[in-house]
């Protein structure tokens, strides 16, 4: 829980309260209690607000405005081939069935699913956005694609390891 004291300046031409960033301030979290005072300085009346209050998480307000993952910087570099294996498939399966590539499941989602590199359809439930329809349409298929692309990812792994180990014996 967090305490904020917002003042208001009483305006005698309009008869108000000028409190432009009250709006925003409310917007942002959820009021708890608020404790009013009337105070008088220099003349001038001023209405104190003390207020309790929780900070809301941040949500988009469009689609236009949120932000986006970006996989270079959350995914380890075994990871981000399962993710572009993850992509690969997603773009040849929406062409197959002439829906477009996000429909299928966004780039987001794809992060979300190689950081949780789930192995059942429970598991698979758990992203966010992968709903009941995403799951029959083409959720056993798509754990499928990340076991593919762990297979590769450990394969591609197992081959730097064993070509340093050769490179250093010699």
């Amino acid at each position: 829980m967090k305490l904020c004291i917002l003042t208001f300046v009483y305006d005698p031409v309009s008869r108000q309260f000028d409190c432009p960033e009250l709006e925003g301030f409310l917007a942002k979290c959820r009021v708890r209690s608020v404790y009013p005072q009337f105070v008088s300085h220099e003349g001038e009346l001023i209405w104190a607000v003390l207020v309790t209050y929780q900070q809301l998480e941040p949500q988009p307000s469009s689609r236009a405005h949120r932000l986006r993952l970006e996989p270079e910087k959350l995914l380890d570099k075994r990871q981000l081939e399962v993710y572009d294996t993850l992509r690969r498939w997603r773009n040849e399966r929406a062409k197959e069935v002439g829906k477009p590539a996000y429909v299928m499941f966004t780039n987001d989602m794809a992060v979300t699913i190689t950081q949780k590199m789930p192995k059942t359809l429970t598991e698979l439930e758990q992203v966010r956005g992968m709903g009941e329809g995403r799951l029959k349409e083409f959720g056993e298929e798509l754990l499928g694609v990340i076991e593919l692309g762990r297979q590769v990812a450990t394969s591609e792994e197992i081959d730097v390891v064993e070509h340093g180990k050769s490179g250093a014996n010699d």
